[in-house]
């Protein structure tokens, strides 16, 4: 074969393939089809059928013009057979039989091997070019399609395919096109460029070794995302009487039938869930003797949130201890009686201020090196206890409820079980679908996660978290409001304090010191938002 016959046969291959993937023969465009029947003219057509580059067959004429779908040029194609070729006596004769037997087998690039072969100048003109336009449109197509496929921070963490399963298709022969290899690679390839080199890694290690290159949540297609949607869908239509008795208990138990808390919680959980790459800021407590349904609540928010989120962790060290990894990548996370928070109440508190607030948060996991991470955690903390968390005067993190006993588990309300029980069963994949819609619908626009209302739970806790400098500050609370001179206030500390220690707290509690000569200086309360101090005085005033 000359090396010219080799460039036509492999010009031929690229530009001329006409089968699509499933075997069906590809529809020809219009310009192709009308640059064809424009030039099928001064043709010796015969009836017998032979091979196209020998000669031009009725049958073969029809086979080409019926495969094509522009009506229009389909009747233009017919009309010229007779008007501009010559028809030997025979075919003329078998007309109408050749016709209907053209409608069997259709194909539409036979017209376009005919000019081939006779019409050639015509054909390397005209035809070949068009035929290479009409391979780079479908090039461009279906690098669309795969560029649509090669979606790298879609790999569902979830799915259980794995490269075993790819295998096990190849050796089946299931797969029919490069297309679908393509697919069911970008369900196990994860790629991330880094500053310094690309990664490549498979799903079942993308946890392993990708964490420091992936977000809960971006749209940056280069990097693997971790929030992947929930596991319910979203509803066209909220079915409200199967949430009604989940609503009555938020209401009801959980916000004591205080309209504003039970808004305020309804509206922090639509903000998680319709934000849920941001953070509230904000913490909510749930204080209540046991067994009233604080955690038929928090369990149904955790389900909600299931891939994201931790249900029951009663131990503060998965916080703030050495290992932390529990933090990572969760958007809710239930505290339940943790049982060594009080170990170092100031310590603890001021950890998780970081939680609660803080964006980034550094991870530390076993046999892995330190590294930071995004901090997506809003955190529900779940407590009998009279103290379950220490707060600051100026607390602006804590949503403190003091659940209502409406209904409770116990041996002396054994009727309130039947209750309980209809709430748990009510707990249906129904059920899910509605509440997600619910709080993915419901209007949180004017919302403000970080304004908390005061509640007298909240008071309390931040009574009984004052701090000795606290109570000093309370007592002259007017006299630090004008200007307390630092001699005056320094006979005010505690007495079993060390002066520069109390010195210092009122350094941190004070944001003015005044100085009108080097030898009078005073404390000043410069904190516009004193509230809850006033309101803390006033009411002792009033006992």
């Amino acid at each position: 074969m000359s090396y010219k016959d080799y460039a036509q046969q492999q010009h031929n291959r690229k530009y001329g393939v006409q089968i699509k993937d499933d075997g069906s023969i590809e529809q020809m465009n219009e310009e192709l089809t009308q640059a064809c029947v424009d030039e099928l003219k001064k043709l010796d057509i015969h009836d017998y059928p032979q091979p196209i580059n020998m000669d031009v067959s009725l049958l073969s004429i029809f086979r080409g013009l019926y495969g094509i779908s522009n009506e229009y040029i389909k009747a233009q194609g017919i009309g010229n057979i007779r008007k501009f070729n010559k028809l030997s006596a025979q075919a003329d004769k078998n007309y109408g039989q050749a016709s209907s037997n053209g409608e069997n087998k259709p194909n539409p690039w036979i017209l376009t091997k005919i000019l081939k072969y006779h019409n050639k100048c015509y054909n390397e003109q005209i035809i070949k070019s068009l035929l290479k336009k009409n391979y780079e449109v479908k090039k461009k197509e279906k690098q669309i399609l795969i560029n649509w496929t090669l979606i790298p921070n879609q790999i569902d963490l979830q799915d259980g395919f794995t490269l075993l399963d790819m295998q096990e298709k190849a050796a089946n022969g299931d797969y029919e096109n490069e297309e679908q290899i393509v697919m069911d690679l970008t369900r196990l390839l994860v790629y991330y460029q880094g500053e310094t080199e690309d990664i490549y890694a498979t799903k079942e290690i993308c946890f392993k070794i990708c964490k420091e290159w992936m977000k809960f949540i971006i749209e940056e297609p280069k990097i693997q995302t971790v929030f992947q949607g929930y596991n319910y869908k979203k509803l066209d239509i909220i079915d409200f009487e199967c949430l009604q008795m989940y609503l009555d208990l938020i209401k009801q138990t959980i916000a004591a039938n205080d309209e504003r808390i039970y808004q305020k919680i309804l509206n922090q959980i639509a903000w998680m869930i319709q934000n849920h790459v941001k953070k509230s800021k904000a913490a909510i407590v749930l204080q209540g003797r046991q067994g009233i349904g604080k955690n038929r609540f928090t369990d149904v928010i955790a389900e909600q949130t299931s891939r994201y989120s931790c249900s029951n962790i009663t131990n503060i060290d998965e916080f703030t201890g050495r290992f932390n990894s529990v933090v990572e990548n969760k958007m809710f996370s239930v505290l339940t009686e943790m049982m060594n928070y009080n170990d170092s109440k100031k310590g603890v508190a001021t950890v998780m201020k970081s939680i609660i607030s803080d964006l980034t948060i550094r991870i530390n996991e076993k046999n892995q090196p330190r590294r930071t991470a995004e901090n997506v955690m809003n955190i529900i903390y779940v407590t009998n206890a009279d103290m379950p968390v220490q707060l600051d005067t100026d607390d602006k993190r804590h949503l403190v409820c003091a659940c209502k006993t409406v209904l409770q588990v116990s041996e002396e309300y054994k009727e309130d079980v039947k209750y309980f029980n209809e709430l748990s069963q009510s707990y249906t994949q129904e059920f899910y679908e509605n509440l997600l819609t619910f709080f993915l619908q419901r209007d949180i626009s004017q919302f403000n996660p970080t304004l908390i209302p005061m509640t007298e739970a909240r008071k309390q806790l931040m009574n009984v978290s004052r701090s000795p400098v606290d109570d000093v500050i309370m007592e002259h609370y007017e006299q630090f409001k004008q200007g307390i001179p630092i001699a005056l206030a320094n006979q005010c500390k505690p007495q079993n304090w060390l002066l520069k220690t109390c010195r210092n707290a009122m350094m941190m509690n004070e944001e003015d010191t005044e100085t009108s000569n080097a030898n009078y200086k005073k404390y000043k309360k410069t904190i516009e938002d004193d509230g809850f101090i006033e309101q803390v005085i006033q009411e002792t005033k009033d006992e």
